[in-house]
């Protein structure tokens, strides 16, 4: 009994001697190359086989490496945390590589991850602690603090007001310096548990038996502000000094009432990902018919680092911007090879896992694939779609699979997709072996567009006028004409031009001509009674634009925006009736403007509607031929259209 005594007396000593030996040391760190080397070595490989797992996104890892550096070797160096922002579109990968990352170097004991959108428009919002709660175990740690969904964080509405986020606050404070200062009031609670459970044990005199756990602790020992090594005597010495060490616990927590606790993260990573929708203004939500992969990557790459800062500071206060840093990391979307390839490297992976656990050979054709593709592809949506397609075509039938092959008794198969049964066919020898029937196959929502005569006779019409005032008012040939038949995915007919990074107002009253000319041709060939619903969206489109350019960046009569709420900031409001007859003036000239080239270049527009309207497409090199056989003008402008690759007018500004 008494060795046992003396044994419980000396684990809460040892406790208490390391707690003394680390309060008195002077700390002085030598540095050790070799254990740097290896921890560059453990870096380099973890970058190497991230490449392996993640297609398409090589240079992002590299940047993302090069920006932690600096904190995985020598995180001792480090005066506030590192900051790394990731940025890009949904399901381009930003979560999982951090994820990857983090199991490649071995952080997954001192990482923590939250999604912003918890602690927006709920209780948590309003409690100051709720955020801190989440990572407060890695105060004085090396760790990775993960920031998910940005964005939503928000501090800036939409009306350009101040949005107070009191639960932020400690975040935006642990982004400036590290440190976050913990109120008094957050150590009540605490203090209310620790009594309790102080209350418990002292009830052992009375034949109660009590003793604390680990567990009912483990909340309390962040704010203790102790290292790892006398976390671990400590929770050694609850268990046979369970007493000494509630009081020890109760003790610090009411010094830490009176006393501002100050809690270090300035040797941490902090990783901040999310999607600043305005910073990708310019790119639709749209689907592939659309919007091709290989087109949405084109107009994912030219987004910088300057238009993500334009998008933040829409959404965030200057000061908080500037505590997200500068070490941007952008995401750019797949394009079509890449989603193949990710395609393949999931069937290999589990053609290999069938293999390696039941000593099978399953085998995926180019049909396998292409099905995937078809249901799966959404570029705008990124790799999920793709991810959770292969799940719900191919994951769910391997079980199946496997048991026919073991009852029949064959070691190697073949996989193949038959588009005209639409049904998976198991395949040995040549032979079908088994027959999986696709009861609901995704792409078959994307409904079959067929034109009758009369939609044919309307809708020609329409974008044939888009087509030649678009040539006659840019000088340059549409990037694409979507007028097909077949698998359209309810995507209306549309002409595209090029992007015009630079709207003057010259420019943007060409475009207003241009929207509205699929309008102006149903007035002039049938009349307004005769007007039909397709050019809602092109109104739509023209009222966006003129309103922008009048009441927004001051191409109207006035200086100054006179936006819609009254209750807005910086908004001229006095003038919004002014401005309004001022938009429909000039949606009637470009209206004119439209029609006097229509008539002008009659012959241009009868020849591109009688192409879509027989032919019902129109490929790029058919409008060369028909603009250099039917355009009325000098040869030499049209030599210019069908080789300019700006808006016309840039002519005169390069001049």
């Amino acid at each position: 009994m008494e060795n046992l005594k003396t044994n419980e007396k000396s684990n809460f000593n040892l406790f208490i001697q390391s707690l003394e030996k680390i309060e008195d040391k002077t700390k002085q760190i030598n540095y050790d190359l070799k254990i740097i080397k290896e921890k560059e070595a453990l870096l380099i490989n973890a970058c190497r086989q991230i490449k392996t797992e993640f297609i398409g996104i090589d240079d992002q890892i590299d940047q993302l490496i090069m920006y932690i550096r600096p904190w995985f070797l020598i995180p001792e160096s480090l005066r506030r945390p590192v900051i790394v922002s990731l940025w890009g579109m949904t399901g381009v990968g930003k979560t999982s590589l951090v994820q990857s990352l983090i199991s490649k170097l071995d952080k997954r004991n001192s990482y923590t991850g939250n999604d912003m959108g918890k602690y927006v428009d709920t209780y948590a919002e309003r409690d100051e602690g709720a955020l801190i709660q989440s990572f407060i175990n890695l105060s004085g740690q090396h760790g990775i603090l993960l920031f998910d969904e940005i964005q939503i964080a928000r501090t800036i509405g939409d009306g350009g007001q101040e949005i107070d986020r009191m639960g932020l606050r400690n975040f935006w404070a642990l982004l400036d310096t590290g440190k976050v200062e913990i109120s008094s009031s957050m150590f009540k609670n605490n203090i209310h548990q620790i009594k309790n459970i102080l209350k418990n044990l002292n009830m052992q005199q009375q034949g109660y038996t009590y003793i604390p756990s680990e567990f009912e602790i483990s909340f309390l020992i962040p704010y203790l502000n102790i290292s790892d090594s006398s976390q671990k005597l400590l929770v050694t010495a609850l268990e046979t000094n369970p007493v000494e060490v509630i009081l020890w616990i109760l003790s610090k927590l009411e010094k830490n009432e009176k006393e501002t606790l100050c809690l270090d993260f300035t040797k941490c990573l902090i990783i901040l990902s999310g999607n600043i929708d305005e910073s990708f203004s310019n790119i639709k939500t749209v689907s592939s018919v659309s919007l091709t992969p290989d087109e949405l990557a084109d107009k994912v790459s030219k987004i910088t680092t300057s238009n993500i800062k334009e998008g933040l500071f829409k959404r965030f206060r200057a000061e908080q911007v500037a505590r997200m840093g500068t070490s941007f990391v952008i995401f750019k979307n797949l394009k079509e090879n890449d989603y193949e390839r990710i395609v393949e490297k999931k069937l290999t992976e589990i053609s290999k896992n069938i293999e390696d656990n039941f000593l099978l050979k399953i085998q995926f054709t180019d049909n396998v694939k292409k099905i995937i593709l078809k249901n799966g592809l959404i570029p705008s949506q990124g790799v999920r779609p793709i991810l959770s397609t292969i799940g719900e075509l191919i994951d769910v039938r391997v079980p199946t699979w496997i048991l026919e092959l073991y009852r029949i008794n064959v070691r190697h198969a073949v996989v193949d997709f038959d588009d005209y049964k639409n049904s998976f066919n198991l395949i040995s020898n040549g032979i079908i072996i088994y027959h999986d029937q696709l009861v609901f196959d995704k792409s078959s929502e994307n409904k079959i567009v067929t034109f009758s005569n009369v939609q044919l006779k309307y809708i020609s019409n329409h974008e044939a006028a888009h087509i030649v005032v678009g040539v006659t008012l840019f000088g340059q040939l549409p990037e694409r004409i979507i007028f097909e038949e077949g698998y359209a995915q309810n995507v209306n007919p549309q002409v595209r031009f090029k992007e015009i990074k630079i709207m003057t107002k010259e420019i943007a009253e060409s475009n207003l001509a241009v929207i509205l000319s699929g309008f102006a041709i149903e007035e002039m060939l049938f009349t307004k009674s005769g007007l039909s619903a397709g050019a809602y969206e092109d109104l739509k489109m023209a009222t966006e634009l003129v309103s922008h350019m009048i009441s927004e960046v001051g191409m109207g009569s006035h200086i100054g925006q006179s936006l819609k709420h009254n209750d807005l900031p910086h908004n001229l409001s006095s003038l919004k009736f002014e401005d309004d007859l001022l938009k429909e003036k000039w949606l009637n000239e470009a209206l004119v403007k439209a029609k006097k080239v229509l008539s002008e270049q009659a012959e241009l527009f009868k020849a591109i509607q009688t192409e879509l309207f027989l032919e019902r497409k129109l490929s790029i090199d058919k409008l060369k031929t028909l603009v250099q056989q039917n355009f009325k003008g000098p040869k030499e402008e049209i030599n210019k259209i069908v080789n300019r690759s700006e808006h016309q007018l840039f002519d005169k500004i390069a001049a």
